[in-house]
């Protein structure tokens, strides 16, 4: 970050000491969020990634509003999640620990996503500490600059109107939100997991989330309310897998959770960083886990191309 973008953030914590107002009127409440889900996606229950983030279950995800860190997304080859297997799994943490909840629509609408605003946000979102101001102006620079590989659509969302729309826009014929499917990760904890030497997990088992080779994965970003970049780079293949330590009593994560990971089959269009040791984009498919915030969705029926 330039000392001229730091100059700005510090000039602004030390006045900004009121209380942002008003959020009991800016947050999208449970039962509004859950008859806009029951109207909108009847096929499909809420994911427990999207249930945390509504009022009455925000509390048990934490109250510090801080980031745990960048997130690095680990790829593998797609046979480590054969059952059997060992594997060392490297899930993100969740973008924040904080008790966020969702915005409505009209409130989240009215925040100017973009650097060239950010004192704007900044004043709209105070007060904020200066690990957050870094966050606030770090996901404006991303979600400005997405940079999509070949084949794949990418934005950011900032409400769950808009994320809605946004997946039914790109995996069903005519935007049809009663025919998805979500899927999320509740058994990853919220600093995710990071395996090294001997705290390593076993594939007990691993099955096809959906059968079909369409998804888009929403990424929670690190932000004062909930804002996800969504993408979809397909063909792909989601899997929900079981992993069981090998070792209990052995570096952290959970004895055993459920996780989901999708793979994906066309990366020819990938930096070859971003792939396995000794494999190059194109070579084979690759695949990653998804962390607690995370939220993964596909069409429940095959789409019919428009005629």
């Amino acid at each position: 970050m330039s000392p001229m973008l730091s100059a700005t953030i510090f000039s602004f914590l030390l006045v900004m000491a009121v209380g942002a107002s008003g959020e009991g009127a800016i947050v999208s409440d449970s039962a509004t969020a859950t008859a806009y889900w029951q109207t909108m996606l009847p096929n499909t229950p809420m994911p427990p990634a999207i249930l945390e983030l509504l009022p009455h279950n925000s509390a048990e995800v934490g109250n510090d509003g801080e980031s745990h860190g960048d997130v690095t997304v680990a790829f593998f080859l797609e046979e480590a999640l054969t059952p059997g297997s060992t594997v060392t799994p490297n899930i993100p943490p969740m973008s924040t620990s904080g008790a966020l909840l969702l915005r409505r629509r009209d409130a989240a609408a009215s925040i100017p996503m973009s650097t060239e605003n950010f004192t704007d946000v900044m004043k709209m979102l105070a007060p904020v500490s200066r690990t957050m101001a870094n966050d606030i102006w770090s996901t404006l620079d991303i979600c400005e600059n997405l940079l999509p590989v070949k084949g794949e659509k990418k934005t950011c969302v900032t409400s769950l109107e808009s994320m809605v729309e946004y997946v039914a826009s790109i995996l069903t014929t005519g935007g049809d939100t009663r025919n998805l499917r979500s899927f999320s990760s509740p058994d990853v904890p919220m600093e995710g997991v990071v395996s090294s030497g001997r705290n390593k997990y076993k594939v007990s088992a691993s099955r096809r989330a959906t059968e079909l080779s369409e998804s888009a994965t929403c990424h929670g970003m690190r932000f004062p309310y909930p804002v996800f970049m969504c993408h979809a780079l397909n063909p792909t293949r989601v899997y929900t897998v079981t992993l069981e330590k090998k070792e209990v009593d052995v570096g952290g994560g959970p004895e055993r959770m459920e996780v989901l990971a999708v793979c994906h089959l066309d990366t020819s269009g990938f930096e070859p960083e971003e792939m396995p040791a000794h494999v190059k984009p194109g070579d084979a498919p690759v695949c990653h886990f998804i962390a607690r915030d995370g939220i993964i969705w596909a069409p429940a029926t095959p789409s019919v191309p428009a005629a």
